[in-house]
């Protein structure tokens, strides 16, 4: 008989692991974006071939959150862009959880390293809860670290690294764990624990949180204990009384202010960004296994490996044969296939049924999505995790126990090759850095333009963007986040949705931003000032050739190639 060790010696042990996964997980977030933590305050790492854009975004939604946050959320949702719109914040996603870096961003002057001190947290949290999920599964510790080592390194998550909040996924892991919990025991406390993780969720990114609610509506219901199906209705109705208040505050004013300005999607929009079987079946370049006869150039790879993929099948199988833990596998199994069939969005038909335009028409909040394809970032971690079970299944069956006794090294070193495989089938995409301005190098223009702009003007940058694409919008993000140091209303801006007023100035000023309707409508807008960048501006829209220079004052010009006029 074994003596169980002390209560005292059990936490010392339990303790030193989690110590050393967080260490060995932040060590590895970090490598995962290097060479970005070198140069944490002069660049922001992006995705695979795209640009700045949203990364200065969300650097700035940090800045907005933190200063708000001083200011004790005073006029939080009234962002200063797309001036003189009002409630623009809820155009994008608030991020509310960034709130944990605001002391960085009051230390630093700029929000720039508080956005990667963020982004690594997040990643290593992702890791962490993963583990805490594959331990809740009976999964060993070894095997569950390499579980939790694949979320960190999860496919999606580095294709799509300029988007933080989408990178956030340990609410979600955190979320599923309180769900299988409520299942095994019931009780009010575990009640509470689900609606702080739901809160959590929407906190780091309502865009998951629509979708969780979704996949959750359609596959927890094999989560319910029978037999105790009276607590488990109890513990519900507490996690719903603990999300709401925490949630109104977020959702119902986002809500507001978007049914207001009847935001939607356009079906051409969501039509390129929805799944096709193709890219379900592309992985990412340097995969361990990869299939060339099935790749398209112009796919989007979502396959979260295929050793993993393997490797939740036998999970799924080995799971079915236990009664113990046939209902929570199967649960994370169905979830994953919603997640799937919902990523192929509207490109998805069965006879005459369009199964996202019901979702759309019904569903609260699915009208405006826009990126469908997004439903795979849960069924890449459905695949992760139960990936990682089957491997723990296959390693602990007695058939494997059998003959690693007889071969011990060398069923060690598969094992170890296994959880590597696990771990690192699919490497991250490439890097991309965008540069920004160093906090120390405040223009001289900002102090100007903040000392000597009335209350309640405004004043607008260009170049204003000539498009609509992503490329056209990232000056307006440099501008954005340039808007830190004076902190006043600007016309430009950048965010998911974009308001008539401002998609009215786009067409006014784009092919001549001084001209006699430019100008009138700029001072209709309520805008005082124009900042102007030379250096970026074609010839013939150069300050020296005005048209309208008699209603154009310039009053500042710092010696950079950025001048500023003001509008009489």
């Amino acid at each position: 008989m074994h003596n169980r060790p002390s209560p005292k010696l059990w936490f010392h042990v339990r303790s030193v692991r989690w110590a050393a996964l967080t260490l060995g997980f932040a060590t590895l977030a970090t490598v995962s974006i290097w060479p970005a933590p070198r140069f944490a305050r002069t660049t922001l790492p992006t995705g695979w071939s795209a640009p700045g854009t949203i990364p200065m975004l969300n650097a700035w939604t940090i800045w907005w959150n933190a200063d708000r946050l001083r200011h004790g959320l005073a006029g939080y949702w009234n962002a200063p862009i797309f001036y003189p719109e009002t409630g623009t914040f809820a155009f994008s996603e608030p991020q509310p959880a960034t709130w944990i870096v605001a002391p960085l961003v009051w230390l630093m002057g700029s929000p720039v390293p508080a956005y990667q001190v963020y982004l690594m947290a997040t990643l290593t949290l992702n890791a962490l809860l993963a583990v805490r999920l594959l331990r809740t599964l009976r999964v060993r510790w070894a095997t569950a670290a390499a579980g939790g080592a694949a979320v960190l390194l999860l496919p999606l998550v580095h294709q799509d690294r300029e988007t933080v909040q989408l990178m956030a996924l340990w609410g979600v892991l955190w979320t599923l764990d309180a769900v299988i919990w409520l299942r095994r025991r019931p009780s009010w406390s575990r009640g509470a624990v689900l609606g702080l993780a739901l809160t959590a969720v929407f906190a780091t990114c309502v865009h998951h949180g629509v979708f969780l609610m979704l996949l959750l509506g359609l596959s927890a219901w094999l989560t319910v204990p029978w037999r105790q199906w009276r607590k488990w209705l109890i513990a519900v109705f507490i996690a719903v009384f603990v999300a709401t208040p925490l949630l109104a505050p977020l959702l119902l004013p986002m809500r507001h202010i978007v049914a207001e300005h009847h935001f939607a999607r356009r079906s051409p929009e969501v039509d390129g960004l929805s799944a096709t079987a193709s890219d379900w079946l592309q992985t990412m370049p340097g995969a361990a296994i990869r299939f060339p006869a099935v790749m398209r150039r112009a796919a989007r790879p979502l396959s979260p490996g295929w050793i993993r993929t393997s490797l939740a099948l036998v999970g799924v199988w080995l799971a079915a044969r236990h009664r113990r833990e046939r209902c929570v596998v199967l649960f994370l199994a169905i979830l994953g296939c919603w997640a799937v069939f919902w990523s192929f969005g509207t490109n998805l038909s069965i006879g005459l049924w369009r199964p996202w335009r019901i979702l759309a028409d019904w569903a609260p909040g699915f009208s405006r999505v826009r990126s469908a394809y997004r439903f795979a970032y849960f069924a890449q971690l459905v695949v992760v995790l139960l990936g990682t079970v089957g491997l723990d299944r296959l390693l602990r069956s007695r058939a494997w126990r059998a003959w690693a006794e007889r071969k011990r090294w060398l069923s060690r070193g598969l094992a170890g090759l296994a959880c590597a495989l696990v771990a690192f089938e699919v490497p991250p995409a490439p890097l991309e850095l965008t540069s920004v301005v160093e906090p120390a190098e405040k223009p001289a223009w900002a102090d100007f333009v903040r000392s000597h702009t009335s209350a309640g003007r405004g004043i607008l940058c260009l170049p204003f963007p000539a498009g609509y694409q992503i490329e056209d919008y990232e000056q307006s993000a440099r501008w954005m986040l340039l808007g830190v140091w004076h902190g006043t209303p600007m016309a430009n801006g950048y965010s998911g949705f974009f308001p008539n007023s401002w998609i009215h100035m786009v067409e006014t000023l784009r092919h001549d931003p001084f001209s006699d309707s430019a100008l009138a409508l700029m001072t209709k807008s309520g805008i005082e000032h124009v900042v102007i960048d030379t250096r970026l501006m074609p010839g013939n829209q150069s300050p020296a050739a005005l048209h309208g220079r008699d209603r154009l004052v310039r009053v500042f010009d710092d010696g950079s190639g950025v001048e500023v006029w003001r509008l009489r």
